[in-house]
């Protein structure tokens, strides 16, 4: 695993035994937009709440935003308010 990090630029060696690891930032919307359906057809949540979706570990070495504008503007995604706080689901 170590070796395909090194391979897409992620993880450099910065001595022996010792890493520095690099995010890949996304900002188009459409690939933003598969990594959230990825997200919520991976995993047994019910519901994210917006910043959460932008914070899922499994997600590295993906850098990205999720704005509100994008989930409202899809027909993927189910917003629902829960708790007092916007939720999304997928459809």
């Amino acid at each position: 695993m170590l070796q395909t990090l090194k391979c897409l630029g992620v993880v450099e060696n910065q001595k022996k035994g010792e890493y520095k690891a690099s995010l890949i930032d996304i900002k188009n919307e459409k690939a933003v937009t598969l990594i959230l359906l990825a997200i919520i057809a991976t995993n047994s949540k019910a519901y994210y709440e917006i910043a959460e979706l932008s914070q899922v570990p499994y997600m590295f070495p993906f850098s990205y935003s999720v704005s509100h504008e994008l989930l409202y503007s899809s027909d993927l995604f189910v917003l629902n308010n829960f708790g007092g706080k916007v939720v999304v689901t997928g459809e």
